[in-house]
């Protein structure tokens, strides 16, 4: 094989491989993104109203997320014991 050939795969494996890179990093901040938000969206939960409906709003946003759903639901199950728990209306139930 001559010189200019195999300058011309090397570049070749070199942009396929930088590519690979760049996708495997931009997957691992997508996932570290998406469970950053996820996480933000737990700290709604804790309000009034207002902000509980956005905490679950942002929760219903993450819901095709698998390995969130165990622990949405949890908290979503929880969330809604304690409203008609501590609720002060006689038939909220």
């Amino acid at each position: 094989m001559n010189e200019p050939t195999a300058s011309i795969i090397a570049a070749v494996i070199a942009g396929f491989v930088g590519i690979l890179v760049g996708l495997i990093a931009a997957g691992i901040q997508y996932r570290t993104k998406s469970d950053e938000l996820f996480y933000k969206a737990l700290d709604f939960l804790d309000g009034g109203t207002q902000r509980r409906n956005l905490g679950i709003a942002a929760i219903e946003l993450s819901w095709n997320h698998r390995r969130f759903r165990p622990i949405a639901t949890a908290l979503l199950i929880g969330s809604a014991l304690y409203l008609l728990l501590e609720s002060e209306q006689k038939f909220a139930s």
